[in-house]
């Protein structure tokens, strides 16, 4: 009997440790996920909140941090099996901060849920929407957001890291701008070295008379205390110095050949022979001097009498959505509509920008063609009316209009109009109202 027992626990031994290695493979990894932290609605009294979050796959239980909101020092944290946590003894007026994470056997989550913000006993405002980098400088970056309902005035907090030459951060300093309650858009500054990281805030302010104490002569004069209640974090915005010229943004380039041999003089002074005959790009239509380009790219100033013009010369490259904003908002374009219209005749490309007066937004690129021989020509316009022309819908501006194009669909053919695709056309017939202004150049 008693070999049959020591050779059952050898057994049972055996497949122990048979299982061991097994049982390694499928130990428990940390929670890999996040999850998303709000405030349970009509929760907020005097002294507590209730705040819940979502469910984390593999989590056994969840830590709720109360931090610093300043440093991310933790504060306090509270323990919990569950997906909400009611937090008590909290002061009336004062702003806490919380995030929440996963854990289990093997540890607790690296990612932390969203930051919480909450004001016990005040009503907090909803968080700022739409919060985006709309514009593009090359010393700066314009911010705009939707504006948001109740809020006393906005907290946009920017953090600068100055770089050094590997890219690694050497400095960093946060500063908080205070802005007003109808603000909509910021123009932050930006410096080459730098990178920037943005959010922002909605805020209210209230008022409160503080309550009598023992013995208080309640006809003493007291002062209103101040609470600021603030609003969720909006998204977090990334921002470096770029360089996004307009030098390169120009009015339309001529063909042109020189009549007869004649001296030219370069970028340095140098004087340069130009044969009679020579193809050259003009960079102006003037009698005048002009500087042209060269088949070998060199530019050259000569007298403009002793050129042949010949029909616009124009580039298949484009300009980005960046450098038209740039070019649309330094050179100060209005408009009587939200809405603005540029003809690039260098490129072939008309613009379309929703905005104002210099904060432009492009919201379209469209192909076209373009006047022959400057029919089209160099001006500000305003859209005049909308009708029909060559079979389709058209845009009227002054005795031109935007209409359809047929064969070629980028180019110079035209006799002062401005042919678009089908889709083009319709899209600005339909948004596009009358008396926006047009920009050719």
């Amino acid at each position: 009997m008693k070999s049959v027992l020591k050779f059952m626990r050898m057994s049972v031994l055996v497949l122990v440790l048979a299982f061991l290695p097994v049982c390694g493979v499928f130990a428990a990894s940390k929670p890999s996920a996040g999850a998303e932290l709000s405030v349970v609605k009509n929760s907020i009294k005097d002294t507590s909140v209730k705040l819940k979050w979502t469910k984390v796959s593999g989590a056994s239980g969840y830590r709720l941090y109360q931090v610093n909101a300043d440093t991310d020092k933790v504060m306090k944290k509270y323990k919990t099996s569950g997906t909400s946590y009611k937090v008590t003894k909290l002061t009336k007026g004062k702003n806490y901060s919380f995030y929440v994470k996963a854990y289990n056997s093997a540890g607790e989550s690296a990612q932390k849920s969203n930051i919480t913000d909450v004001t016990p006993g005040y009503e907090r405002p909803t968080a700022p929407t739409n919060f985006k980098i709309k514009e593009y400088g090359t010393s700066y970056r314009r911010l705009s957001w939707t504006k948001a309902k109740g809020v006393s005035g906005y907290m946009l907090y920017i953090s600068d890291s100055q770089l050094d030459s590997s890219g690694k951060v050497k400095k960093t300093t946060v500063s908080v701008k205070k802005l007003g309650k109808n603000k909509e858009s910021y123009k932050a500054t930006v410096k080459k070295g730098h990178s920037y990281t943005y959010y922002l805030v909605g805020y209210n302010q209230y008022y409160e008379v503080p309550e009598l104490k023992d013995g208080e002569d309640p006809d003493k004069p007291v002062t209103p205390v101040k609470v600021i209640v603030y609003s969720a974090r909006s998204v977090v915005l990334k921002a470096k110095y770029e360089s996004i010229g307009i030098s390169t943004v120009h009015a339309w380039y001529l063909h042109a050949t020189v009549k007869s041999t004649t001296t030219a003089t370069d970028d340095s002074g140098k004087k340069v022979t130009v044969y009679g005959g020579t193809g050259v790009t003009a960079t102006a239509y003037t009698s005048g001097k002009v500087t042209v380009i060269l088949s070998t790219g060199k530019k050259v100033t000569l007298s403009g009498s002793n050129l042949a013009y010949g029909n616009l010369s124009i580039t298949w490259s484009r300009y980005t959505p960046e450098q038209a904003e740039n070019f649309v908002n330094e050179k100060g374009y209005s408009s009587k509509t939200d809405w603005l219209v540029w003809c690039s005749e260098y490129t072939a490309v008309t613009y379309l920008f929703r905005g104002y007066k210099g904060n432009w937004e492009c919201v379209r690129q469209m192909d076209c063609v373009i006047g022959n021989n400057m029919m089209t020509k160099q001006c500000v316009r305003k859209i005049t009316k909308k009708g029909y022309k060559y079979g389709d819908v058209a845009v009227f501006f002054g005795g031109n209009a935007f209409h359809r194009r047929w064969a070629t669909t980028r180019g110079v053919e035209s006799s002062g109009c401005v042919r678009l695709g089908t889709t083009d056309l319709h899209y600005m017939y339909n948004n596009v109202p009358v008396s926006s202004t047009a920009v050719f150049y």
